[in-house]
């Protein structure tokens, strides 16, 4: 009886491999996202906790209002960094989720491919099944048939 063989089986490999290392990198950009849009709340946080606590204080000597300053500052110039690292970590996300999307769908055209050449095969070994069975019901019912050449 011959055995199925897909001729693609070596593509739809690759394509599978194709699609776990997108779904992989996705996942690994989904969680820096998470990270920094978490780092971006908490100096945001830190931010204003800083500015409450100076406002609180009261009246500051200039050297403390400088460091206050000083700080609120940083953690505004780091906010701002974190920002369009987040923004950035999104654009590559959405290119990701395309690029994810493409792999899938042609990973799953060699799946439907492969299903439709099965089909095709097992009609074919059904058929060719049948014929023999046929044959052997042919021979059975008439056996001097089957002696004549």
């Amino acid at each position: 009886m011959a055995t199925f063989r897909f001729s693609l089986e070596r593509l739809l490999r690759l394509r599978t491999q194709q699609a776990q290392q997108a779904r992989n990198i996705l996942h690994y950009l989904t969680e820096q996202r998470r990270r920094t849009e978490n780092a971006l709340h908490q100096l945001q946080h830190q931010h204003d906790t800083a500015q409450e606590e100076a406002l609180q204080r009261g009246i500051l000597h200039a050297h403390q209002l400088q460091e206050v300053w000083a700080y609120c500052q940083h953690l505004r110039h780091t906010i701002q960094h974190e920002q369009q690292q987040y923004e950035h970590l999104q654009e590559l996300e959405q290119v990701q989720r395309l690029h994810l999307h493409e792999a899938l769908k042609a990973e799953e055209i060699l799946h439907r491919l492969r299903e439709r050449r099965w089909g095709l095969f097992r009609q074919s070994m059904d058929r060719q099944e049948q014929r023999q069975l046929d044959e052997v019901a042919q021979r059975r019912k008439s056996p001097w048939k089957s002696a004549s050449p």
